[in-house]
Order: C-alpha cells, then sequence, then structure tokens
C-alpha cells in the first residue's frame, strides 16, 4: 500500500489537526487513530520513517489532549464512580492503544514519546482522565489494560525525562482513581488500595497481569506507600499469592515479579 499520508507533513497535518479541537466528533476520534495505527499492523518497509514522522507532530501530545476532552469533566458527583458511554469507551480504547504502543517502541531519532507523553500528562493535567478511567464499571479490559502498561512503562524508566519526576506522576494518576480524596499520602494509599482490589481479581487475564506487574514497580519507586497500603489488608495479599498459580502464565509471572519487589523492598 501507500503509506504517504504518514510521512508528508501536509498530508499527516490533516489528521493531526482534529485532535486539537474539542467538538470533534467521538467517532472521527476513533478513526483518526485507528489510521495511526494501522502502520503497526500492515507493518511496512519504512516503518521507522512514520515512527519519526509521528514524533515530529507530536501525535502523542496531540492525542492525549484529544483523550482529555472526551469527556467535559472528569471530576463527577463525589463519591460516585465517573460515567462513560460506549462511543467514549471506544474512543478512549482506541487512542490509548496507539499511545501505549508508540511509547513501548524503540524512540525516534530525536527524542522519545515517553518524553512526550509525560510532558503533556504534567501539562493538561491528565491524571483524572487516568485515574478515574481504571474505576469505571464500563470501561473495557483493553482499555484497562493499555492504562497499565502505560503506567508500568513510565515507572520503568529509571531516568528522569525532560526534569519530571516520573514516580510523581503515575502515583497522581492512582491518587485521583478516588473521586473524592485530596492529594496526599494517605489518599494515594487508599485509591491504590482499591485499585489492586478491583483489578487484581478481574477476569480478563490482561488485567491481572498488568495490575501485578504495576504493583511491582510501584514497589520499587514509592515502596512506603505501598507498604501502608497493603498493611492488614490480608485477602488482597492472598489475591496476589494466588496469581502464582493462575491459569495463565503471564498472570503468574507478573504475580512473582510484584511479590519479588514485596519482599525486596519492603
Amino acid at each position: 500500500g501507500n503509506f504517504d499520508a504518514y510521512t508528508q507533513p501536509g498530508e499527516l497535518a490533516m489528521f493531526v489537526t482534529p485532535l486539537r479541537h474539542t467538538s470533534c466528533p467521538l467517532a472521527v476520534l476513533e478513526k483518526i487513530a485507528a489510521f495511526f495505527m494501522l502502520p503497526f499492523v500492515l507493518k511496512p518497509a519504512d516503518i521507522s520513517e512514520i515512527t519519526n514522522s509521528y514524533f515530529k507532530h507530536k501525535v502523542v501530545c496531540n492525542l492525549i489532549f484529544a483523550c482529555k476532552h472526551i469527556k467535559k469533566s472528569w471530576t463527577d458527583t463525589v463519591n460516585e464512580a465517573i460515567e462513560l458511554d460506549k462511543e467514549q469507551i471506544n474512543a478512549l480504547n482506541q487512542i490509548l492503544m496507539v499511545i501505549c504502543h508508540l511509547i513501548h517502541l524503540d524512540s525516534p531519532l530525536d527524542g522519545s514519546f515517553l518524553s512526550q507523553l509525560c510532558e503533556a500528562m504534567c501539562v493538561l493535567d491528565c491524571y483524572k482522565m487516568l485515574g478515574r478511567t481504571l474505576l469505571c464499571p464500563a470501561s473495557s479490559s483493553q482499555l484497562l489494560s493499555s492504562i497499565l502498561a502505560i503506567l508500568s512503562q513510565i515507572l520503568r524508566i529509571e531516568d528522569s525525562t525532560a526534569g519530571l519526576d516520573l514516580g510523581n506522576i503515575v502515583m497522581q494518576v492512582i491518587n485521583s482513581a478516588l473521586p473524592s480524596l485530596e492529594a496526599d499520602e494517605d489518599s494515594t494509599e487508599d485509591s491504590l488500595r482499591v485499585l489492586l482490589m478491583s483489578l487484581l481479581t478481574h477476569t480478563a487475564y490482561l488485567v491481572r497481569s498488568r495490575t501485578s506487574t504495576l504493583l511491582g514497580y510501584v514497589t520499587m519507586r514509592r515502596s512506603s506507600v505501598v507498604s501502608r497500603a497493603l498493611t492488614g489488608q490480608h485477602k488482597l495479599l492472598c489475591d496476589l499469592i494466588n496469581l502464582e498459580n493462575d491459569p495463565n502464565r503471564e498472570v503468574c509471572r507478573a504475580a512473582s515479579f510484584a511479590l519479588t519487589k514485596l519482599q525486596q523492598h519492603t
């Protein structure tokens, strides 16, 4: 096929520009995200040229901007879970799948997609959007898996990105998961505990696996918060231990990783 639209600045801009409009229809956002994902499915010979073009056009930054504006407000009624309809879920799912894929690629020549994502999250204050979606009853397993993988990838990077505290970015997302909490250490522990209780026993193996992996990385970066969050939580610890015998091998490996980090750091 012809992939010129992905590498020609004028043509790619036609797909990036609508992402900046807060009134862009959800169906259009979903189709644009699918367009950005297509090269990684078809795998053309010039894929590195395409990823460099994505980086130069700040595709990740524009996608995360579009995500934030899928819902008018991410702060719903206090003590209630966020509500998302099917169209919103589908658009979020497709967009975050693209972002997740890009930040796991080898870095383009001029920088990294992960750096662009972290900077955009801080500038646009996207913590609530990601955190509240993790506890939204309507969120699909694929959407949850993408968010969990994004958070783990941020924590995998050992050095700070552009002077940003990467651990703090993830903790801000976790802290934002519950609607009524102020941003302090106690609320972060509560949010982490609720997230683990909700997601470690999820029916989708990919969610269980990526939740365990995220717990391992959070333990490495914020062991004191994890230690306090798990104090007295015998059922939660039992759930994690039981995952070592999960029917899915990926879940078993992730659970073993999390337990190893808990033993090392708490």
